[in-house]
């Protein structure tokens, strides 16, 4: 759905768009690569904190080992977006992440 609707709106310029990450789970991160990354006039920004497990850079370390073999058929060198991840810190000044709290989900 999210797909279909940014490529519907895409326009001249492309699509800029911007992605929380709240957590890892598999249902929560499969459907980004089939929904915005096999276009090069898109520029994802993803968002999520540092890992405790995985340390700096976690959301791309997730992200990059659930798009390679066994777990996905294209290998994320074929995704023509431009991909920029970042960490954010509850309370970051400039973000929408005033506090963060672990949850059982």
């Amino acid at each position: 759905m999210l797909g279909n609707h940014l490529t519907k709106t895409e326009g001249e310029n492309g699509i800029r768009a911007h992605i929380l990450v709240t957590h890892y789970h598999w249902d929560h991160i499969q459907g980004i690569p089939f929904s915005i990354l096999f276009s090069n006039r898109k520029i994802v920004s993803l968002y999520s904190f540092q890992s405790k497990y995985l340390g700096p850079n976690s959301l791309q370390q997730v992200f990059e080992a659930q798009l390679s073999s066994p777990y996905f058929p294209v290998d994320v060198s074929m995704m023509t977006a431009a991909r920029e991840f970042h960490e954010v810190a509850a309370g970051q000044p400039g973000t929408s992440m005033e506090r963060r709290l672990p949850l059982t989900h």
